[in-house]
């Protein structure tokens, strides 16, 4: 039996419901990246985001921060439901193994505070490496050089960037291997211009109204199953 001509209109129909629901990407180039040490020191007018542990001395730690302007995500109808954060690697030193573990978490600190000049700043360095983890990525040090590395973040960035759309979003980085390493090294210097690649790739699904959100994803079965028909 041929299916009506009705039933196949509201499958199709249905189908590019599911289309026009497909999420789409939209990029954020950072704002504002530096690196804080154990002591709270930070320098404004240093681009440089590495982060890692050196051999001895005060300061020997350093945690590394991304500052974002969300001031164009629109999340009136639309939901976010992937993260990614783009870096160009400059250099990565393991001491231990061939790779560096790097974690990224929330940032509490206002974004003005982050890109300020900061001495005994230790409450900015410590939130730069606790809290809600966006994930942790292991970094080879044979990458050094090639190009940019793309770290997918965990959903539960998804929640935060929503909370901040509209303004400034900032994230936090540590290094997590034993022993001296560094990620991200040669990645700026003193009085010089930004360098490289800083983003973030936030991809939006539209809601439409009315519609649940199962109905487009089924949308392709009983068109399927028509065809199936069609062709038998």
């Amino acid at each position: 039996m041929r299916p009506s001509k009705s039933r196949v209109t509201a499958a199709v129909a249905l189908v590019l419901l599911s289309a026009a629901t497909g999420g789409w990407a939209q990029t954020f180039d950072a704002v504002g990246r530096g690196w804080f040490d154990a002591t709270g020191s930070h320098i404004a007018d240093n681009p440089n985001y590495v982060a890692g542990l050196s051999i001895s001395g005060p300061g020997s730690e350093y945690r590394d921060f991304f500052v974002f302007d969300l001031s164009s995500l629109d999340l009136t109808g639309k939901t976010i439901t992937d993260v990614r954060l783009e870096l160009t690697v400059f250099s990565i030193y393991a001491s231990v193994g061939g790779s560096v573990a790097y974690g990224t978490y929330d940032v509490s600190t206002p974004a003005s505070d982050l890109m300020a000049d900061q001495s005994g700043a230790t409450g900015i360095f410590d939130d730069l490496g606790t809290g809600v983890s966006y994930g942790g990525f292991g970094l080879p040090s044979a990458i050094s050089g090639s190009g940019e590395v793309t770290l997918d973040l965990t959903p539960a960035v998804e929640a935060d960037l929503a909370a901040a759309a509209g303004g400034y979003f900032a994230l936090g980085g540590k290094t997590q291997s034993v022993g001296p390493c560094f990620v991200f090294g040669g990645s700026g210097s003193l009085g010089s211009p930004p360098m490289g690649v800083q983003r973030l790739i936030v991809t939006t699904t539209p809601v439409p109204d009315g519609v649940p959100a199962g109905m487009a994803l089924c949308a392709l079965l009983p068109l399927g199953a028509l065809l199936r028909r069609r062709r038998a």
